[in-house]
C-alpha cells in the first residue's frame, strides 16, 4: 500500500526537498519512502502505524536539518 507522504508548502515541492535531502529509500521497519519518488510512502506486510509515524518524523527531521524547511505530513493521524 502506498500513500502520499507530505504536502506542498512554501511553493517548493516536497518531492524536491526530500530528494535534495537524500531520504530516497529511507526505511523504518516495514515502511519505506520510495527510492525513485520519495514523497510516496509504502507500507509493506507487517507495517505498523508506529513505523509510519517514525519514518515520517525521521524524514521531516532530515529535511529540516538539511534545508531549513519543515514538511507537513499528508497522512492524518488521530
Amino acid at each position: 500500500r502506498s500513500a502520499l507522504a507530505f504536502v506542498l508548502l512554501y511553493g517548493v515541492s516536497a518531492f524536491e526537498l526530500l530528494q535534495r535531502s537524500g531520504v530516497n529509500g529511507l526505511i523504518e521497519g516495514s515502511v519505506q519512502l520510495n527510492s525513485t519518488y520519495p514523497n510516496y510512502i509504502t507500507a509493506n506486510t507487517g507495517a505498523t502505524s508506529a513505523q509510519v509515524i517514525a519514518l515520517l518524523e525521521r524524514a521531516q527531521k532530515i529535511v529540516f536539518d538539511k534545508t531549513g524547511f519543515s514538511l507537513q505530513p499528508h497522512v492524518v493521524v488521530w
